[in-house]
């Protein structure tokens, strides 16, 4: 089914000619689908024989096409209507509109399947650089799935969504979950995962990907291979680490978009850390608050400990917040902060800004993912800080280490707990009523606050903990009774429970829950060359 292998793909883009082409798009049954306007031509994947005619009646011109996999489907964009186009080999059984057409002024910018059974993304844009990510379920209403600004181009490989942006890259993520509540469980980061020169639409064959590049008339069809690696990149599937405050035991495993948890490993470190925080560079920090010492160092892609650095002089910091680029010092009652981020080779802490001015009722602080963070560098990655009379700042450390207040905004008052949920929402919970509200930090200037929902039957008592894919991990010290959720846009499924464990499956007394990332950066020169690094069995979570 795939395509020969004496016509390897090249491993970076090769041309295959020129023609006035708008869209591209792969079928499984063998064919390699380019638009002309209103045409369509047929072409094999292993681009060594001429084009084929196939007679598509479509009225206008076709801006962006996909496929459903294994399926006859091809899907065709014209304006804002999709059509589902059954074809088998060249010849067009019908043509159909396929879901809701966009609102006015919408368009598609990019369309793509990841199963047979027709749950179909699209990068529908607005205007300029504006554009959502978006998917329905066999022709369902369109439900919006995260951020795609700057995006352009869609497609699947194993899972993923690939695009391309407009500064001529590839970025990918997890295609994620719709399930019957339209709940979306995945991390919606765009990573970047290697160049696009001006591409504008991409399609994929069997780890071979094609791309048209370039303008109207003259515009190129280029192909290379893709195989991502989940390993490496480009999605983080998230982890958890775990920590108990009064003997220093850690355990790491992996936390599931479908909310299971696989223990990986785990290690002992001192005893009395009071904070621990995922920084820059995948780094982990595990900070005393008492004495201001700390250690840093990373969690391997096994779910071992490797320490950088042991580090003292630090003050005496209640709250250590961090939006993975730089790190927050905060003291309640106190108006005063620090802004640093550590040295990922040296493991030093380096001091970016300082301020004097900070309000001293701030009780709780988080900080959001942002939207792309290899990507577009701090694009809403905000830090959170909240009071407990629910009033929020909204603030942003910039590439130099600067910190600025961006916005504020009024969320639920009595919290005792602030964790992020997505990209950028957050999810603010009070262990003793069970109250919860769930909303999101917009992206505008000044930035603001958006509840989505609220809830006031939540289970109580509950230590919140976040994953890195989304999740919200719930837990009760006192037995080891676990919870994971998802939350969503969807204010009709805002919340859905994944998973439940019973008393006894966890652990009891763990003081840390932290999302980390899937595993630390490629970097060979992470370490120093005479680290060491032990492990203690102690029990997993």
């Amino acid at each position: 089914m795939g395509p020969s292998a004496a016509v390897p793909a090249a491993q970076d883009w090769t041309g295959a000619g020129s023609a006035p082409y708008t869209a591209i798009a792969a079928s499984a049954q063998g064919n390699l689908f380019l638009s002309l306007g209103k045409k369509v031509l047929s072409r094999h994947p292993d681009l060594q024989s001429g084009a084929e005619a196939v007679n598509v009646a479509i009225s206008g011109p076709i801006e962006a096409m996909g496929s459903d996999l294994y399926g006859n489907n091809l899907f065709a964009a014209v304006g804002n209507q999709l059509y589902a186009v059954d074809v088998t080999g060249n010849d067009v059984n019908s043509v159909a509109p396929f879901a809701p057409a966009l609102a006015p002024g919408e368009s598609f910018r990019g369309v793509t399947s990841v199963n047979h059974e027709s749950t179909v993304y699209a990068i529908v844009g607005s205007v300029a650089d504006q554009a959502e990510l978006r998917v329905t379920d066999s022709g369902g209403p369109w439900y919006p799935v995260g951020d795609a600004s700057g995006l352009r181009g869609l497609t699947a490989c194993d899972g993923y969504l690939i695009a391309a942006s407009n500064d001529n890259r590839l970025v990918a993520r997890i295609a994620g979950k719709l399930d019957e509540d339209t709940v979306l469980y995945a991390d919606e980061t765009w990573v970047d995962i290697g160049r696009a020169p001006d591409v504008f639409a991409l399609a994929e064959y069997y780890g071979r990907l094609y791309a048209l590049s370039g303008t109207l008339p003259a515009v190129e069809l280029m192909s290379r291979s893709v195989r991502p690696d989940p390993v490496r990149l480009p999605v983080d599937f998230g982890r958890l680490l775990f920590y108990k405050r009064s003997t220093g035991e850690c355990a790491v495993g992996r936390l599931l978009g479908n909310g299971d948890y696989e223990s990986q490993q785990s290690f002992a470190l001192d005893s009395g850390w009071t904070h621990v925080t995922l920084v820059n560079d995948h780094l982990v920090l595990f900070y005393r608050s008492g004495d201001g010492t700390a250690i840093l160092g990373h969690v391997d892609s096994e779910g071992g400990w490797n320490q950088l650095s042991s580090i003292s002089g630090f003050g005496q910091w209640n709250t250590v917040v961090s939006d993975g680029d730089h790190v927050v010092f905060y003291q309640s009652g106190a108006p005063y902060a620090y802004v640093g981020r550590f040295d990922p080779k040296t493991g030093e802490y380096v001091n970016t800004d300082y301020h004097a001015d900070f309000s001293s009722n701030w009780a709780l602080a988080a900080a959001t993912w942002g939207i792309s963070p290899l990507r577009v560098v701090g694009r809403g990655k905000y830090f959170v800080f909240y009071a407990a009379d629910g009033t929020a700042a909204i603030c942003e450390v910039d590439a130099n280490g600067k910190f600025h207040t961006r916005g504020f905004g009024t969320m639920m008052p009595g919290a005792d707990s602030l964790v992020p949920a997505g990209q950028l929402g957050m999810f603010s919970y009070d262990s003793r009523t069970g109250r919860g509200q769930f909303g999101e930090m917009a992206m505008t200037l000044p930035s603001g606050y958006s509840r989505i929902q609220d809830w006031t039957d939540f289970e109580q008592q509950w230590f919140v903990a976040a994953g890195r894919n989304g999740l919200v991990f719930f837990y009760r010290q006192d037995t080891g009774v676990g919870l994971v959720g998802g939350f969503s846009r969807n204010v009709f499924a805002a919340f859905k429970e994944l998973n439940r464990w019973d008393a006894g499956d966890y652990l009891s007394g763990w003081t840390s829950i932290v999302g980390i990332h899937s595993s630390p950066p490629i970097n060979p020169l992470f370490l120093p060359k005479d680290s060491v690094i032990t492990t203690v069995k102690v029990h997993l979570p």
